[in-house]
């Protein structure tokens, strides 16, 4: 006999207890709390990953990249503009061409 025989035993359509249903929520939040923790950790170790360190850059690396005067280039001359390449360094320049067989020249 349990010390709350007493008690009214609230048990659903499905036949499991309040009770029963309370401990599974507790048991999922429980497990979506570890989920978060981890997914948190990570993130935290890609961030730290991903600071630049204190060590000297190397120079720059050379590169020629041919692009064409399309729309479809824009990216690539916003991210000179922006200077994205030199943040990742590289020496970039950009050579305006009309063709590949004219890329390939180059």
């Amino acid at each position: 006999m349990s010390i709350h025989s007493d008690w009214p035993q609230c048990k659903g359509e499905d036949g499991v207890t309040s009770i029963t249903r309370s401990r599974r929520g507790w048991k999922v939040a429980g497990a979506a709390m570890v989920f978060t923790l981890v997914a948190v950790a990570l993130a935290l170790g890609y961030a730290g990953a991903r600071r630049p360190s204190a060590t000297p850059m190397a120079p720059p690396e050379k590169l020629s990249i041919a692009l064409s005067t399309t729309p479809h280039a824009a990216l690539l001359h916003i991210a000179a503009a922006q200077g994205y390449f030199a943040d990742e360094g590289l020496e970039v320049t950009i050579a305006p061409v009309s063709h590949g067989k004219a890329a390939m020249e180059l």
